[in-house]
């Protein structure tokens, strides 16, 4: 049960309706869960600085059962980089990424623990 939030100072424009359904589709492949369980929360026109710039840039938080090592978020980090450079226009370097594990108890879904 993947809990994203993007964060960027690009307008909501170019990190639309149509971004937000790709961006799950790409979460879903590259953390093996299923598209249903992706909750995908876009926060566009932020005031954001990096480094001292006001360039284009972005930060995905990404809470999820079982990314409890490197060899879990080393692929992510890497294709979520890409997706969002690729789509966006914001600089590889200006993409931060953040994985915190979450156990089973802590998700719920209806009403019910995931564990």
């Amino acid at each position: 049960m993947p809990f994203v939030t993007l964060t960027t100072n690009l307008s909501s424009e170019k990190v639309d309706k149509a971004f937000s359904e790709k961006f799950s589709e790409k979460l879903a492949e590259t953390l093996g869960k299923p598209i249903e369980r992706i909750s995908v929360t876009v926060v566009a026109g932020q005031q954001m600085c990096r480094g001292g710039s006001w360039d284009p840039v972005c930060e995905i938080h990404v809470l999820a059962i079982g990314l409890d090592s490197s060899e879990k978020t080393q692929k992510p980090a890497e294709e979520l980089t890409k997706f969002v450079s690729d789509r966006t226009g914001i600089q590889p370097a200006r993409i931060c990424c953040t994985f915190r594990p979450l156990l089973p108890h802590q998700v719920s879904v209806n009403g019910a623990l995931m564990g």
